[in-house]
């Protein structure tokens, strides 16, 4: 049975790699029109500054997204459905990544708040950038209760699911050492990429902090001819409502016992002075005095979800 306390955050969400997206916009928006994600994840958009929004829309989204600016390819993007935005609070949160482009977002409401992220790491990343972002993911699973990232990593070394005594570059082995050192995990177990000429590897992942509010999690066709596959999950989250107890306080007052006790008053002997303000002032603190003197406060309370 449902607690009737209990929230539930159940809506899909897609990522994938598409090695610029201008080329594969046209084949996006058949994807996110048959699927209907209320999330969609991007890395390697190989957007610039000089790329405006409107050539990247999606009818019914918003986009968010961090291009690169020092040189050409790479960049990360995020849509979110218009439905999610009207009853979220969508809040980019500011990360040091160094050259490893990344994408932070709160999404935030009165009952449940996540973070998302979108990665793209280079394969020339250096190590510094590296700790730098595993760092910064560290720092955010302190944050936040529910945490996702999405990711082309390009570790295509590390074997899943991971194994302690697996061997790996420097690089790769910071995330081995995260992984087996905290309570995040790593869902993506099949290879996400397929190359002529190349054994397949898993270079796309998906990290969390909740491996239990993902699920179905489904390898697909890639986007146009990306060589990456199309990753699609559903979030299934539940939270519970802190419940809210309100006081409500109120008079009960027995006019008869206020009504008997004025036509006891001897009114004549109270008003002595020929002042019909004094006498006003007088016969209102009477009345109010016996009014008080035969009511209750009676509280109720009520708790409020």
């Amino acid at each position: 049975m449902a607690s009737a306390n209990a929230y539930y955050f159940t809506h899909p969400i897609i990522y994938t790699n598409v090695a610029s997206l201008l080329a594969k916009y046209d084949e996006l928006c058949t994807l996110v029109s048959e699927l209907k994600p209320s999330f969609v994840l991007i890395s390697e958009t190989w957007l610039t500054p000089l790329v405006t929004d409107p050539p990247i829309s999606l009818d019914g989204y918003a986009v968010f997204r961090k291009d690169r600016h020092n040189n050409k390819g790479g960049g990360v993007c995020v849509y979110i459905s218009d439905h999610i935005c009207a009853n979220f609070a969508v809040i980019p949160i500011t990360a040091d990544t160094g050259n490893i482009d990344s994408i932070f977002l709160k999404i935030t409401n009165t009952r449940l708040t996540f973070l998302l992220g979108c990665i793209y790491r280079p394969p020339t990343s250096i190590i510094e950038d590296d700790h730098s972002l595993f760092q910064c993911i560290s720092e955010m699973t302190d944050v936040y209760q529910h945490l996702f990232i999405f990711g082309d990593f390009n570790m295509p070394d590390i074997k899943w699911p991971l194994n302690a005594s697996q061997s790996c570059a420097p690089s790769s082995q910071l995330l081995v050492d995260q992984l087996l050192n905290s309570h995040l995990s790593q869902l993506v177990t099949q290879p996400t990429r397929y190359r002529i000429n190349q054994n397949p590897s898993t270079l796309d992942l998906i990290i969390t902090s909740d491996d239990n509010s993902l699920a179905h999690l489904e390898y697909l066709d890639p986007v146009g001819k990306s060589d990456h596959s199309t990753l699609k999950a559903n979030f299934q989250i539940c939270t519970l409502s802190k419940e809210r107890t309100v006081t409500y306080t109120r008079a009960v007052i027995d006019y008869r016992s206020v009504n008997k006790a004025l036509t006891d008053v001897h009114w004549p002997s109270l008003f002595v002075t020929s002042s019909v303000a004094d006498n006003w002032e007088l016969f209102k603190t009477t009345v109010l005095d016996l009014v008080c003197k035969h009511s209750a406060s009676v509280s109720n309370q009520k708790i409020l979800n």
